[in-house]
């Protein structure tokens, strides 16, 4: 390392010498002033530095970024020594101007082949005709303007949609927290593939009494969790809206919903308002499930169009109007009904008479429910009172995901919905779903907010950036196995990954011939075959590696020799696969039988008996040896 600072010194002092010439500059008058020198030493390194760092193609722009305004720091200083150093400076910055456009002209490439571009700020739309596409706006997002698109968009925090009465916006494949509408004309507000936590309609708005002029359509791509309405309007939907409530507005007017599509959800009526469905082109296919009356008394509720279910829990007056076509209608409170002379009602539950006449001069009155076993009045709603994560803390390492769980509490809570956020998305995101993905080293909080009474709770996240592996090494570079017929000794080989704290600690093992030695991967080694193989350990990046040589012992054989004779041990060994190195030779017992030179030489003794000789690597420095061949010398008569 030394060596290569030196090295870099040297350029800098001969690059700044060849500039200052080159520039009409004394080398000598260059460095009588020494703050002048030591600062264009430091420039003069800066550009250097800036300039290798945008060499290859996929240079990082980031790091690249740093560099540059490392560089432009160190170049104004130049500055202040006026006249004498105006050709260094200008060259420099010369230099530096290429190296910016280089850096502009990866930005636009990464821009090109990247996802959408983050904005950090509120942002605010106000130009007719705009379209904006694959942005990520990490807070709100206002547009006041009319013939807005949003293309593959997404909004962490509130979409607020106000392009005038006679406007229209249309969100394409847009991500939002929420939705708030709050002006919009009658081929209005275009929701497709649009996701969000929540959907308020709530415009201010003059329309004429009974109609809804503002129009909000839903593609079946699209899923709200809860939508509030407080205004008139025409919500057509194909896809899923959540639960509608309908609550009393800003200027008290009674609003006017139009529902058209598919509502599987229920709609809460809590105010005096008129609920109607479809009863043109689309009639026959619009379906709600069930209306739910909870207005309060004095409020009047007016129903007209096809309804599955009509639930009544609040004690307001209701009216069905000409026409009405009504699944099944039930009360859990007291209340006035006034049914049109054409309305129909299939069914009627819950304290209603069988015998009332459809008579729209004739009001029928719905007494308190029954108290018979038989009865199960509709579940009171309830408040959320907290929510809790699965975990506390979490540590991530850069590109690293995880998910957070939300348990709301009470479980029968009525609204269970929850939005995600984060306190520094440089360093972990978070999507509706919750789940966070590391992206740059350091800690956030992310934050888990109900629906319901804005009940919070927080997970600490640690990200870290990940530790490269410099080396691996095993505990042993030679090892020898014993391999015969009936018995195949293994070992397992250790590897140790340095740093110890390296992110990414896996390695792959490999032999370079499988039928004399095998590796698993947990880098155990069985005998195959008598041999030798190497076994290499290769970090799973694929840079590191570390390799041990195994022998594979093989049985010599029993020798069979004369008394007083000699045979050659080493002349008739048959190495096969073995690795062909100095040999040295050992008799193991009985040596009045039988003596061994180190070229492998056997003299039989004058007595019978049987003696064992082992063979050796010289280089085979354990303790004890292992074996290569493994001999019984018999003498004979």
């Amino acid at each position: 390392m030394r060596n290569i600072k030196k090295r870099f010194n040297i350029v800098v002092v001969v690059f700044f010498t060849i500039f200052t010439v080159l520039n009409g500059i004394s080398p000598k008058a260059a460095v009588n002033n020494k703050a002048a020198k030591r600062d264009i030493h430091i420039a003069i390194s800066c550009v250097l530095t800036a300039e290798q760092e945008v060499k290859t193609s996929d240079f990082n722009t980031s790091t690249a970024l740093k560099q540059y305004n490392n560089a432009v720091k160190s170049v104004k200083k130049i500055k202040k020594y006026g006249k004498k150093y105006h050709a260094v400076y200008k060259s420099l910055n010369k230099r530096l101007n290429n190296v910016k456009l280089r850096i502009e002209e990866k930005i636009q490439k990464d821009k090109e082949n990247s996802g959408p571009v983050a904005v950090l700020e509120t942002t605010n739309i106000s130009k007719s005709g705009s379209v904006v596409s694959k942005v990520d706006f990490k807070k709100d997002l206002y547009i006041k303007a009319d013939d807005v698109t949003l293309n593959n968009v997404e909004v962490e925090g509130t979409i607020f949609i106000d392009p005038g009465k006679n406007g229209t916006v249309v969100l394409n494949n847009v991500s939002a927290g929420d939705i708030k509408i709050l002006s919009g004309g009658e081929n209005g507000i275009h929701l497709n593939g649009t996701s969000a936590g929540t959907l308020e309609i709530c415009t201010d708005q003059e329309a004429t009494e009974g109609s809804a002029t503002l129009r909000i359509t839903a593609d079946v791509n699209t899923s709200i969790g809860h939508t509030t309405v407080t205004s008139n309007a025409i919500i057509d939907s194909t896809g899923r809206i959540g639960t509608i409530e309908v609550n009393e507005g800003a200027n008290r007017v009674p609003p006017v919903v139009t529902l058209i599509g598919t509502f599987t959800d229920t709609v809460i009526v809590n105010t005096s308002a008129t609920i109607a469905t479809d009863n043109g082109d689309n009639a026959q296919t619009t379906q709600v499930a069930c209306l739910k009356i909870a207005a309060n008394q004095n409020d009047v509720v007016n129903v007209s169009g096809k309804i599955d279910e009509i639930q009544i829990t609040g004690f307001s007056d209701l009216t069905i109007g000409d026409g009405a076509v009504i699944g099944a209608i039930s009360a859990s409170v007291p209340i006035t009904v006034k049914v049109a002379q054409t309305a129909v009602i299939s069914q009627i539950v819950d304290g209603l008479t069988d015998g009332f006449y459809y008579d729209s001069t004739i009001d029928f009155i719905i007494p308190s429910a029954p108290s018979d076993n038989n009865y199960n009045p509709p579940p009171a709603s309830q408040a959320v009172s907290a929510v809790a994560l699965n975990k506390a803390s979490d540590n991530l390492i850069v590109g690293d995901t995880d998910t957070l769980t939300a348990t709301v509490s009470p479980a029968a809570a009525t609204n269970k919905n929850v939005s995600w956020s984060s306190s520094d998305t440089s360093i972990v995101n978070v999507d509706a779903a919750g789940k966070i993905t590391a992206v740059g080293a350091g800690t956030a909080k992310i934050t888990c907010t109900t629906a319901d009474g804005g009940k919070t709770a927080c997970c600490s996240i640690t990200v870290n950036d990940p530790v490269p592996v410099t080396s691996v090494s095993l505990d042993k570079t030679f090892d020898a196995l014993v391999c015969t017929a009936n018995f195949k000794e293994t070992d397992t080989l250790k590897a140790t990954i340095s740093p110890s704290n390296a992110t990414d600690q896996k390695v792959l093992w490999s032999s370079s011939n499988p039928n004399i030695i095998s590796v698993d991967n947990n880098g155990k080694v069985t005998a195959v075959s008598g041999g030798n193989a190497k076994i290499t350990c290769t970090t799973e990046d694929g840079v590191k590696t570390a390799s041990c040589i195994v022998t594979a012992t093989k049985s010599g054989g029993v020798i069979n020799v004369s008394k007083g004779t000699t045979y050659n041990l080493e002349e008739n060994l048959d190495m096969g696969n073995l690795i062909r190195q100095k040999l040295i030779w050992e008799v193991v017992s009985y040596p009045n039988f039988v003596s061994v030179t180190q070229d492998g030489k056997i003299t039989a003794g004058n007595v019978e008996g049987a003696t064992q000789i082992n063979c050796y690597y010289e280089d085979d420095t354990r303790s004890p040896k292992t074996p290569i061949f493994i001999y019984l010398i018999q003498v004979t008569d």
